[in-house]
């Protein structure tokens, strides 16, 4: 596994190399999170179905004198280290475990916003502008017909026309379709509703995706996405 962390910010990737010896029936994965001092939290990439994990470095006490340095007797103390077998302290242990229900996804600074990536369908990666004031969430006219061509959406997922109402008042009609599956980090939606954005506009995560959770929030000083 190899990968890079923005030292201001704390954001790490972790990308999957190779294995030294593969078990059967598992697959390798990707961590995508937020280091921060003691522990690195965030989401598990790449996998079916997988969610959050929390990495942490435990505490370990070790005595502050062994059974075998009591039992040294008459040996001068500048002699004492010398007469005891040196060891090796163990190396306190890592733990990966399951993180509490928010997620913590990493975004992307792009000019004056910040992005998210997010895959459609599995197929297709692109970063999304978070857009809380969007209804649903607007894919480009021109990113629709490669989906199209790749096969990823087809006639059957479009579902009509809809009256969108834009920041300015004016009413704009637009295409609607189902996504079947939207990713973003470890967690996947199935079946959102998506319109047809403007060839010159950018991909925006509306409120068909934003509502699917309990609760959002844009941590700025972090850089990251929290979704409960």
């Amino acid at each position: 596994m190899s990968g890079r962390i923005d030292e201001r910010t704390g954001a790490i990737t972790l990308n999957p190399d190779r294995w030294i010896s593969r078990p059967e029936g598992y697959v390798m994965v990707g961590l995508s999170g937020v280091y921060s001092g003691a522990e690195i939290r965030g989401s598990i990439v790449g996998g079916y179905a997988c969610g959050d994990f929390l990495l942490s470095r435990q505490s370990m006490r070790i005595s502050e004198q062994s059974p075998s340095m009591t039992s040294v007797t008459g040996v001068p103390p500048t002699n004492l280290k010398s007469s005891i077998p040196s060891t090796k302290v163990p190396a306190p242990p890592v733990s990966l475990k399951s993180s509490s229900p928010s997620m913590l996804v990493p975004l992307h600074r792009d000019g004056g916003t910040f992005t998210v990536p997010v895959t459609i369908n599995g197929d297709l990666t692109l970063g999304f502008t978070i857009d809380s004031g969007a209804t649903d969430v607007s894919i480009p006219a021109d990113v629709v017909l490669t989906l199209i061509r790749t096969g990823s959406i087809t006639d059957n997922d479009f579902l009509g026309t809809q009256v969108y109402v834009l920041a300015d008042g004016s009413k704009v009609p637009s295409q609607t379709f189902r996504i079947r599956s939207l990713k973003v980090g470890g967690r996947i939606l199935d079946n959102v509703i998506a319109a047809v954005g403007s060839v010159r506009g950018r991909p925006l995560l509306g409120q068909s995706f934003l509502r699917r959770f309990n609760s959002w929030s844009i941590d700025n000083k972090r850089q990251v996405l929290k979704l409960k």
